[in-house]
């Protein structure tokens, strides 16, 4: 399949796309135990405070998850108009379920910029495992978020959150992130906020949140979409930034 990924930037912060595969790296980590400052743990003390850590994780994931999957339901109920509470429920509680039992690793890279985004003030302090299940659950809310903290910091026009198959030619950049998740869900998204003008192109590509969000300035033809700069938008009286 086709990958296209912003590889370098060219004269004026604008973008060269070039097509390549990815690899990413995938890694576990587990709570490590410790007593207090000075003293040193019997070993089956230390064994069974890393057992008690371990079967707490799980735990805590479904209580983080569980408002997500509220949400999630409620909002898909709301939106299809189809009453069908039974099978929405038990596929959510798939996706928890493969959560919990997956290794996942998410990881950002500051591409252009120097604003130090991390994983968790894009995704709110959520954890690997928990980042997978919100796009999962609910991948227009996930994104819409992560839209929010980057117009919060960079103040840009506009905003590109795609999968790194998608064709982008942006100019301007304020900003520029890579984030990959490997393991359960196994993807990479190209993240820019700019000011000037471009396009992102999915065509011949699925659609969906999942695999694009974006903000600003636009037109959009089907799986096409043209942005404009902030003085072209007032040209064309498009007024704010939509979704």
């Amino acid at each position: 399949s086709r990958r296209t990924r912003l590889k370098r930037l060219g004269p004026g912060g604008s973008t060269v796309a070039s097509r390549g595969k990815f690899a990413s790296a995938m890694c576990i980590s587990e709570l490590g135990s410790c007593g207090a400052a000075g003293t040193l743990l019997p070993q089956h003390d230390l064994i069974s405070k890393k057992g008690q850590q371990r079967s707490l994780k799980p735990f805590a994931l479904i209580g983080l998850l569980a408002p997500l999957m509220m949400l999630a339901l409620l909002r898909n109920g709301r939106d299809s108009g189809v009453a069908q509470p039974g099978r929405r429920l038990r596929g959510l509680v798939s996706t928890l379920r493969h959560a919990i039992n997956s290794e996942v690793e998410v990881t950002v890279v500051e591409t252009f910029g120097d604003f130090g985004f991390t994983r968790e003030e894009l995704f709110h302090g959520m954890d690997d495992k928990a980042v997978y299940a919100a796009l999962h659950l609910d991948a227009k809310q996930a994104l819409h978020d992560v839209k929010d903290v980057l117009m919060k910091r960079t103040k840009a026009a506009n905003y590109i959150i795609a999968k790194s198959d998608s064709v982008l030619d942006v100019h301007g950049i304020v900003s520029g992130l890579t984030i990959k998740i490997s393991g359960a869900l196994n993807t990479e998204y190209q993240v820019v906020a700019f000011n000037g003008h471009g396009l992102l192109d999915r065509r011949g590509l699925p659609g969906g949140h999942v695999n694009w969000s974006f903000r600003g300035f636009f037109e959009r033809e089907g799986m096409h979409v043209t942005f404009l700069s902030r003085d072209e938008a007032m040209a064309r009286n498009l007024g704010a930034p939509s979704d």
